[in-house]
């Protein structure tokens, strides 16, 4: 499994979506490290789509899971007695299902053998004993490898055979940035934090299996991290942040977050956008267009022009226009409920910087 070409979250989330949408039924396997996103995106694309997800954890399967119990029957007809296997649970639903239903073995290279060899007819030949498999059913199943020491054992060559797609996901941050500009679960300033580490060069994500009883900086884990201090706030403790992204990731980000004592007062800023000050640090600035653009409403969103505008002036184009993106891509995640797009100051932003939206 180590060959398989490696893709972004984009990448995958795009092939997916492709499969899911095509007539023929594509087999897709998806290897990685753990907490990079391969169940999330799997979730999100197959909503997108239109399915429901049946999960299937192969680890904790029986291989009669995806066989059925053997049970003695009485034919009505002839009152012979003949040996059957009558599906049950998720077994039952796949061959029932009538919706567009995406059947998805999740951490598959942890499952037993016998576990992984029972699977082999249905994924393969759409088949379970004398049941055929809908049309309107897709796998998809998703791994960690060995080296990850996950728990993944492998999986048998006869069963990665049969998925068309094998593909190893890559964690991009950008992708991830984007991805969590629309989570409101997530606070702001570990968004502006990632931009400012990554920007700078220095590695966000890095698993590490080798650790023991350690996190490392993965992307479920960077995501943990954005969810804690926006319920923690000023209490999160480096104590907190390296329990969920390691000592070094969290040392830094808690660096970043004593920025925000540095920067202007955001609200003052949407107070007064044509006086308050345009600071000259990169990290300041990435800590405030993220605060500004977590702030954007109808309200606030002349005064959020009109502040980009003074940082282009200044200079510091970049950021304006890295702010005024979060507040589109934000408006666009909520469903445009704001309606911040069709406003008259954001209309005329989109057209005078369409070159560098482009």
């Amino acid at each position: 499994m180590s060959d398989a070409i490696k893709i972004s979250q984009k990448e995958f989330a795009n092939t997916l979506r492709i499969v899911l949408q095509a007539d023929m039924p594509i087999n897709v396997l998806v290897q990685g490290s753990p907490g990079i996103g391969k169940t999330q995106i799997i979730k999100e694309v197959a909503a997108d789509c239109g399915y429901d997800v049946e999960f299937i954890h192969g680890v904790t399967c029986d291989p009669t899971d995806t066989k059925g119990l053997p049970c003695k029957i009485t034919d009505p007809d002839t009152m012979e007695e003949r040996a059957v296997f009558l599906p049950y649970d998720s077994l039952e639903r796949i061959i029932n299902a009538k919706k567009p239903l995406l059947v998805f073995f999740d951490d598959l290279g942890q499952a037993p053998q016998m576990v992984q060899a029972s699977s082999m007819q249905m994924v393969d030949e759409r088949r379970i004993n004398q049941f055929r498999i809908p049309d309107t059913v897709r796998f998809v199943a998703a791994t960690n490898r060995r080296k990850d020491r996950a728990g993944a054992t492998g999986i048998i060559s006869a069963l990665i055979n049969r998925f068309r797609i094998n593909v190893e996901l890559n964690p991009d941050v950008n992708d991830w940035v984007l991805h969590s500009l629309k989570d409101e679960t997530i606070d702001p300033l570990i968004v502006s934090f990632v931009r400012f580490i990554h920007a700078e060069g220095d590695p966000v994500f890095k698993f590490d299996p080798s650790k023991e009883l350690e996190n490392s900086p993965t992307p479920r884990a960077v995501t943990g991290l954005g969810q804690l201090s926006r319920v923690f706030g000023d209490q999160l403790t480096l104590a907190h942040a390296a329990g969920c992204v390691g000592d070094d990731l969290a040392t830094k980000f808690m660096a970043f977050k004593r920025t925000y004592s540095q920067m202007p007062d955001p609200d003052q800023v949407l107070a007064n956008p044509d006086k308050a000050v345009v600071p000259d640090r990169p990290d300041i600035l990435y800590a405030l267009t993220g605060a500004l653009a977590a702030r954007a409403n109808k309200k606030t969103i002349e005064s959020l022009v009109k502040y980009s505008k003074r940082m282009g002036d200044a200079g510091k184009r970049e950021f304006g226009v890295l702010m005024m993106k979060d507040v589109h891509l934000r408006d666009k995640a909520k469903g445009s409920k704001e309606g911040l797009c069709s406003t008259p100051a954001m209309s005329q932003w989109l057209v005078e910087n369409k070159d560098l939206l482009i």
